[in-house]
């Protein structure tokens, strides 16, 4: 600034009088008053710090300038919606009593509902309610055209909701030991049937739309003669109508399997939004795929399905030589052409340079059932060595468009 230059010269100036006094101390000299340029300056500095405490003081009331905004804003805000926050409290205050109402009326249905499965179990248990039943199991197994046996009522006064099996004239607890494997299963998915259709006991029932419905396997113990009834029997009893929460079905029969497809909508997009298909592979650990309506289809296209399987990594590679000796019988065998399988196979062990894979030529070579002795010449080599010399049947058969469909 220029008063302090100014003043800095003036101090100067009078220290270079004060030096040459001390130099002649005999010299009179007077030194310039530095009051009249400090009187600026002094003021300044007295402006300069009322600014820096006027800033302290605001500084030190941040929180309280904060709160103030804040309050400020908020009754501005309220003062401009006031008219919207009251009828959003009135209606807020009309939804609440309606929904004091319908609690009111919910409380009550379920105590009237309370009441009346109070009231259904009291008479359950004063009334008989398996005479239909009987009827319609017996009814079904006519149906089946079973008629060594059927089903009656407990001729037991204490066991009068009860039902038995009858032979005639004959009814005992030893008769369900005389039915053959078949028989019992056969009585016993009808009366599963009949669970899954409808309480059989003296508690409430379950309502349809959450029952889930496992059946497993149901003509393992069969006729095939069956196949078709116990199929459309679920078709009917169980899968029509959409009633219940889901329904799965296990077996190991294609067949079965077949004939359920056979009852399901033809319509793909009506099927996909019903049914859901799958495979489970059982390896080291067990594997569930899914599958197209039409990709199984019969036993021998099975095979060519766990030939894949096996070079997909799904089964184990031990089942392999056996796979493709079972595939190689059934087409040979179909097409009438046999004796040339077998001289083929032969044929190809003899040319064969490695001595563990003319083992494997030999094993394929021998019919699935006609020689119960097992070979050990199995390795742990990777599925394409086998699958290549596999192909190599049909191409010296003529017979390689075959294996390239089936492989695809």
């Amino acid at each position: 600034l220029p008063l302090i230059d100014l003043l800095e010269s003036m101090l100067f100036k009078n220290l270079a009088i004060i030096s040459s006094k001390s130099k002649n101390p005999a010299i009179s000299v007077e030194l310039d008053n530095t009051d009249k340029r400090c009187t600026p300056i002094n003021k300044l500095a007295t402006q300069i710090n009322e600014t820096v405490s006027a800033i302290e003081d605001k500084a030190n009331k941040v929180s309280e300038i904060k709160a103030n905004i804040k309050t400020r804003m908020w009754n501005a805000l309220k003062y401009q919606s006031q008219d919207i926050l009251l009828l959003e409290k009135q209606a807020n205050e009309q939804i609440s009593k309606e929904m004091a109402v319908l609690d009111a009326r919910l409380s009550r249905i379920k105590l009237i509902g309370q009441t009346v499965r109070n009231k259904i179990n009291d008479l359950r248990l004063q009334t008989s309610n398996i005479d239909e039943t009987i009827d319609r199991i017996n009814d079904n197994l006519k149906y089946l055209g079973v008629t060594g046996f059927e089903i009656v009522k407990s001729n037991a006064p204490e066991n009068n909701n009860f039902f038995m099996l009858s032979r005639g004239s004959n009814s005992s607890k030893e008769i369900f030991k005389s039915l053959s494997e078949g028989e019992k299963t056969l009585i016993t998915f009808l009366y599963y049937i009949e669970q899954c259709n409808g309480s059989m006991s003296k508690d409430s029932e379950i309502p349809d739309s959450e029952k889930i419905i496992v059946i497993d396997d149901p003509i393992s113990s069969l006729s095939q003669n069956y196949i078709y009834d116990i199929a459309s029997l679920i078709q009917s009893k169980v899968i029509k109508g959409n009633r219940f929460k889901k329904v799965i079905i296990l077996t190991h029969s294609l067949f079965f399997y077949h004939e359920l497809l056979k009852l399901a909508p033809r319509n793909l997009d009506k099927f996909q939004a019903k049914y859901g298909l799958y495979l489970v592979s059982k390896n080291e650990y067990s594997q569930v795929s899914t599958l197209e309506p039409k990709e199984l289809k019969n036993d021998y296209q099975s095979l060519w399905y766990i030939l894949k399987d096996v070079v997909n990594s799904k089964t184990d590679p031990i089942i392999l030589p056996n796979i493709m000796r079972n595939i190689l019988e059934y087409y040979f065998g179909f097409v009438h052409r046999k004796d040339q399988l077998s001289d083929i196979i032969n044929k190809l062990a003899d040319n064969e340079p490695n001595q563990g894979f003319k083992s494997f030529y030999r094993y394929i070579n021998r019919e699935s059932h006609s020689d119960p002795t097992n070979i050990g010449f199995m390795m742990r080599v990777q599925p394409q060595i086998y699958l290549d010399r596999f192909r190599s049947v049909f191409v010296a058969s003529d017979d390689v468009a075959h294996y390239e469909c089936m492989m695809q």
